[in-house]
């Protein structure tokens, strides 16, 4: 978890605090997974106490940016991956399954805003005002040891053996290097394009030449891209009533998903022909 508050430009506080909350989700969610009937209620619980968690460390780190360490230990929760989907299944007309995935998507945010918003006021009204302090900013090249963590890291989420760490490890810095490469010169929503196009071609390259699932290169990949943060940070920039900001957020999440969406059929579409074509020659 603690990888994502490099990527949001998080300071040593927040990659630390990150963690700890990230460890405090991980078990309430193996807690709540033995309750069926706290199911439904879940996103919000957990949400809840990882806002309350973070002010609590607050008070430790004085200058912790509570909202992002959140952020940071629910990034596990975020549908931006289901988002994605739902927008290729809409893409390919699937309309039914990609209607009721985009729905399911924006209620889960929904209901993890309405725990973000709980647990901060109830952070607010029991705990005392945390000491202002600075929180310096990390050194870019940690972004990239952060997303090769975040590759081991999705091994259990994604229940893959051991001996296929590196592929995982590969495709988040493919999608990463396209996307930074891309998006410097061009804009994030084009290098969101060229980071989904980049990571499942080599999918399909991968699968060409080890005749292992493709998946094991796209998923990690389109994990780095997907817009989950974005629209959780839209929807708590409106409850802060930050309306421009936060209807821009959502707004480019929606865009975000799209051109990932795009991006992947594109490449599922184009690359078999050209690898194909190579195998017969």
């Amino acid at each position: 978890m603690a990888w994502l508050a490099v990527l949001l430009r998080g300071g040593w506080r927040e990659v630390l605090c990150g963690g700890l909350v990230g460890w405090l989700f991980v078990g309430t969610q193996q807690w709540l997974a033995r309750n069926p009937r706290l199911g439904p209620a879940a996103p919000v619980i957990l949400c809840a106490l990882a806002a309350l968690a973070a002010q609590i460390l607050s008070l430790v780190f004085p200058g912790l940016a509570v909202f992002l360490t959140a952020v940071a230990g629910v990034v596990l929760l975020l549908p931006g991956f289901t988002l994605t989907i739902a927008m290729s299944e809409l893409a390919t007309q699937n309309l039914l399954a990609g209607s009721g995935r985009l729905v399911g998507a924006c209620m889960l945010l929904f209901m993890m805003g309405a725990g973000l918003a709980i647990g901060n006021e109830i952070g607010q009204q029991l705990l005392p005002t945390a000491r202002a302090g600075i929180t310096g900013a990390l050194p870019d090249w940690l972004i990239w040891p952060a997303i090769a963590a975040m590759g081991i890291a999705l091994l259990g989420l994604l229940q893959v053996p051991l001996r296929a760490a590196h592929v995982l490890v590969g495709g988040c810095l493919v999608a990463w290097g396209a996307y930074a490469g891309v998006g410097a010169a061009l804009g994030n929503i084009v290098g969101a394009f060229a980071g989904a196009l980049a990571v499942a071609t080599a999918g399909h390259l991968y699968h060409r030449l080890s005749g292992q699932p493709d998946i094991l290169v796209k998923i990690p990949g389109l994990i780095v891209l997907v817009p989950g943060s974005m629209g959780f940070r839209g929807l708590h920039a409106l409850m802060e009533q930050e309306s421009i900001v936060g209807i821009g957020l959502l707004t480019e999440m929606l865009l975000t998903g799209a051109v990932l969406a795009v991006g992947l059929l594109l490449a599922d579409n184009i690359a078999p022909l050209l690898f194909g074509r190579r195998g017969k020659d």
